[in-house]
């Protein structure tokens, strides 16, 4: 079943899709806000998480630093032992030699004794009594950084000490962050230019990357720590977002449904409305027929009454009683026309009973179909609007409408008896200088020649079972409202309906 087409050129769109596209509008931006506050949250949620591990990252770091110098100015200061630093390599592992340089006072130039770990040279001339003890002075020495190895030298009382370190076989402290498929961390420490990746993590494809960096506050060891992870559209919350969206359609469907609804109940009133008018026109017609038959015998009752009064006056007969009789015979006469006449009144003018107002022609059209948009669909009608600018005319709102569905009525029930490829139903809305104009075409069974000047002729009907009355309620509600309606035959097929009203007086007046 094809779907009915309502082409209104240069017309204004309709309420019902404005509301549509406002609402489909509020929807979309709806659940654009909240997708964007999901991923807001998780993005807050992942960086809160990232953030607290980066920072205990560097604490452990720093507190490795710290280390590093407190034993290096406990080796500094200590009196020279030979076991001083055998345990060092047991409890620092990363810690893969010490250098230890007796002196008894800073010497010009003296070269420093590569001492196995564990070991200490002897003394070449002790330090002055009385000295008191300088806290060592850490300096950094680099070597292979990228490899992670450097060395730090104190000078100390008595002697020299240099710390050969490898942070590759620095044991990670149980304190340090767990390796997490969603958060995986790339630690790096950061010598000027160089780059040591204390903890390497392959970097994924499409990703997203948070990143801290925070220097380490050691004066002999001022290296940076830098934390690295990577975001990738796994970490995006699509069940969240699908939730979202759903709920977000399911509402959209739930209003939009609701409001087709009362858009069909408003209809169904609406042709409800049409029907009982179309009844009350019936009725009017019915009505004016029925008094136009009883008033002529009515009329021819009077009249022989009355000759039968005078007659009866020279008559021999009983004159009171005739008198009589043909007195009560005038009087029950003139009160069945008087009746008559007043019924034939109030029905004659249904279109009296309401004011003219100024209505759009082409959206009075377009409302006509819109009623009989399920007949069109069934009958796989294409209607058709056209109107080149806004036409106003003088009309009952009620009539007008009755009129335009009676012929669009009358149309359907000619298209249905031709073929659905070769149905099509058009309605035009043009201007003449005092009349606004609405013709209805189609292309159905059209007129036939002799019936054409009867047409509009009370109880005249070529469909089995109808009245005859609805084209003659037509126009007499167009005559009502100072219009006219006429027809005629559609070339190459079909009929024309052409309704004429008067134009409103602001448009009579440009």
């Amino acid at each position: 079943m094809c779907r009915l087409s309502l082409r209104v050129h240069n017309a204004p769109m309709r309420l019902e899709d404005k509301l549509l596209r406002v609402w489909v509008g509020l929807a979309v931006l709806v659940a654009l806000a909240g997708s964007a506050w999901l991923l807001l949250s998780e993005w807050a949620r992942l960086r809160n998480q990232f953030d607290v591990q980066a920072r205990i990252v560097h604490r452990l770091i720093s507190q490795q630093m710290v280390q590093h110098e407190a034993v290096l100015s406990t080796l500094a200061l200590l009196p020279p032992a030979p076991d001083v630093a055998v345990p060092l390599t047991g409890v620092y592992p990363h810690i893969r030699s010490v250098q230890v340089v007796l002196t008894s006072a800073p010497p010009a130039t003296d070269a420093p004794l590569a001492i196995p770990s564990g070991q200490v040279a002897a003394a070449s001339e002790p330090t002055p009594a009385g000295t008191p003890p300088v806290l060592p002075a850490a300096r950094l020495g680099v070597g292979n950084w990228t490899a992670g190895q450097y060395s730090l030298q104190s000078q100390g009382a008595h002697t020299r000490v240099t710390l050969a370190i490898d942070l590759s076989q620095w044991p990670l402290p149980p304190e340090w962050p767990a390796a997490s498929p969603e958060l995986p961390l790339a630690v790096d420490l950061l010598h000027g230019p160089d780059t040591y990746p204390l903890q390497p993590q392959g970097r994924p494809d499409w990703d997203w990357q948070l990143e801290a960096t925070k220097a380490i506050a050691s004066s002999s060891q001022p290296f940076t720590v830098r934390t690295r992870t990577h975001l990738t559209w796994q970490h995006v919350p699509w069940w969240q977002l699908g939730v979202w969206w759903l709920a977000v359609g399911t509402l959209l469907w739930l209003s939009l449904t609701g409001v087709r609804q009362r858009h069909e109940r408003q209809r169904a009133q609406a042709l409800l409305k049409l029907d009982q008018v179309s009844r009350l026109g019936t009725l009017a017609e019915v009505g004016a027929g029925v008094a136009h038959e009883i008033n002529q015998p009515l009329t021819a009752v009077l009249a022989n009454a009355q000759a039968a009064r005078r007659a009866l006056k020279d008559s021999p007969p009983d004159i009171a009683l005739l008198r009589h009789a043909v007195d009560q015979t005038v009087q029950q006469a003139k009160r069945a026309a008087d009746v008559v006449t007043r019924l034939r009144r109030l029905l004659d003018k249904p279109g009296e009973r309401a004011p003219m107002r100024r209505l759009d022609l082409a959206a009075v059209a377009r409302h006509g179909l819109d009623l009989l948009a399920p007949s069109l669909n069934q009958l796989q009608v294409p209607a058709e609007v056209r109107s080149t600018s806004p036409v106003h005319v003088l009309a009952d709102p009620v009539a007008l409408e009755q009129i335009v569905h009676n012929l669009v009525q009358n149309a359907l029930q000619s298209l249905e008896q031709v073929p659905v490829t070769e149905r099509q139903l058009t309605l035009t809305v043009t201007t003449t200088p005092q009349h606004g104009v609405l013709t209805v075409t189609d292309t159905g069974t059209g007129i036939s020649p002799e019936l054409l000047p009867r047409l509009f002729e009370p109880f005249l009907s070529t469909r089995p079972g109808g009245l005859g009355l609805g084209l003659t309620l037509c126009e007499t509600l167009a005559n009502h409202m100072g219009g006219h309606l006429r027809a005629d035959h559609h070339a190459p097929r079909g009929a024309l309906f052409e309704l004429q009203l008067p134009l409103s007086q602001a448009r009579q007046r440009t």
